[in-house]
């Protein structure tokens, strides 16, 4: 009984849950859609280039994914080889 109340309950918890999961999930999209309302002032440019970086970012991430399969597969033909 006191491995329930006082391990798990005391020491583990301590609010925990609430900071990391339901009440720190709403925090941080709070916090980002905070910077988003900075970020958007209605110039043209600046929506252009958060539009730039954004597919910048994909690309390189489609790339970076591409490239990383590429050399996984020669590895393994260079392991099967020797």
């Amino acid at each position: 009984m006191t491995f329930g109340y006082r391990v798990s309950f005391q020491i583990l918890d301590k609010g925990n849950i609430e900071k990391y999961c339901s009440l720190g999930f709403s925090s941080i999209i709070n916090d980002i859609s905070k910077t988003n309302i900075n970020l958007n002032n209605g110039f043209l440019f600046h929506y252009s280039f958060i539009i730039l970086l954004v597919l910048l970012l994909f690309i390189a991430i489609v790339l970076l994914n591409f490239v990383d399969q590429i050399l996984i597969q020669y590895f393994l033909l260079l392991i099967c080889y020797i």
